[in-house]
């Protein structure tokens, strides 16, 4: 028969091998649950609808960006999209809106000004995919993510939209560019 102190130091083993398995438990739920969040396509919607993908899936990358592919996103938001295959670029054009991109550089012009993606556009499957919201933001829509859902949304923010540099400012019916409703802002 054990004496009291020897049970003790039993039951103190005991606890302190639960607690390590415990931990150790929680931690591959965790990282099962990550895994499983990233494996979830993302919903994509433009202006209130849903976009489908009939082949090439949007996915949320290793850096936490909604990757689409440019093609679905672009027309929803009622732009034109052209590939040029032999020089790999993407041409998506939107009124008086340019962009282009070339598979597998960070950088893309938006109306002659040089930008930079972070990522890199890429190609997956049959299609050029970039992150939602540079190719969004490109053609003057805001983006937005819905954690809970997995929902990533894309919504114009006006009719025209003014682009300066890095700078968006819509454009509406009501607004005065040199009268009082201004609210400061010069465009020239």
């Amino acid at each position: 028969m054990m004496d009291w102190s020897a049970k003790k130091r039993l039951i103190k083993i005991m606890l302190a091998y639960c607690c390590c398995l415990a931990l150790l438990a929680s931690l591959l739920l965790a990282t099962n649950m990550e895994q499983a969040q990233a494996a979830v396509t993302p919903i994509v919607v433009v202006n209130g609808k849903v976009v489908v993908f009939p082949d090439a899936k949007p996915f949320v990358d290793s850096n936490n960006r909604t990757q689409v592919p440019v093609r679905f996103v672009s027309e929803a938001l009622k732009a034109k999209v052209d590939w040029d295959g032999t020089a790999r670029q993407v041409t998506i054009t939107r009124g008086a809106v340019v962009v282009k991109m070339t598979i597998g550089q960070a950088k893309f012009d938006a109306n002659g000004v040089t930008r930079t993606m972070d990522p890199a556009s890429l190609r997956k499957e049959i299609r050029p995919v970039v992150p939602l919201r540079f190719i969004s933001e490109a053609l003057g829509a805001e983006v937005d993510w819905d954690p809970d859902s997995g929902t990533a949304y894309s919504s114009d923010v006006g009719e025209d939209v003014y682009v300066a540099g890095d700078f968006r400012i819509p454009v509406t019916a009501d607004d005065e560019i040199d009268g009082d409703k201004s609210h400061g802002i010069t465009i020239e």
